[in-house]
């Protein structure tokens, strides 16, 4: 079988591309994969078939998140199986919760929302889009700025 992801079901498994976890996996098998979160060995048991239907639809959004323009500078981390059918994104320190549906729509507001970070260099813990995509809560934060400088004689600081 060829790997399409790997999930985690208490540990992580590779997976195949209908969501079918096929072996244990371990850091060296992951990398470069999608990674999908918030699955669980006991729900995949007592369900596999709707698990591998969740996972199947988080890998597509993988996929397609790997094509976005926002790939480039917000790599993804994860793809999380929340409750209700809902999937979200963990892209660095930001978590995104897309909903379910409307996925091309809801990136292309994703990346309005980033654009509109930037220019006010700010950046986001979190972002929860719904149904309205003319609405998004975002709980925003400030970027990082470096701080340079050196220390002069007797423990002076000056900045560059």
């Amino acid at each position: 079988r060829r790997a399409g992801g790997v999930v985690v079901l208490d540990t992580l498994y590779l997976v195949d591309a209908e969501g079918r976890p096929f072996v244990p996996a371990g850091p060296q098998d992951a990398a470069g994969l999608p990674l999908v979160t918030g699955a669980t060995r006991a729900g995949y048991e007592a369900h596999p078939a709707e698990t591998m239907a969740r996972v199947r639809e988080a890998l597509a959004l993988a996929r397609i998140y790997a094509r976005s323009p926002l790939e480039a500078g917000r790599p993804l981390s994860d793809v999380f199986l929340a409750e209700g059918g809902r999937l979200e994104l963990q892209l660095g320190r930001t978590r995104v919760a897309l909903g379910s549906g409307r996925v091309q729509e809801k990136l292309k507001r994703l990346e309005q929302i980033f654009a509109r970070l930037a220019r006010r260099q700010m950046d986001a813990d979190y972002i929860l889009l719904g149904e309205d995509l003319e609405r998004a809560i975002v709980k925003e934060r400030p970027v990082p700025r470096e701080i340079s400088g050196a220390l002069e004689g007797e423990g002076t600081w000056r900045r560059n």
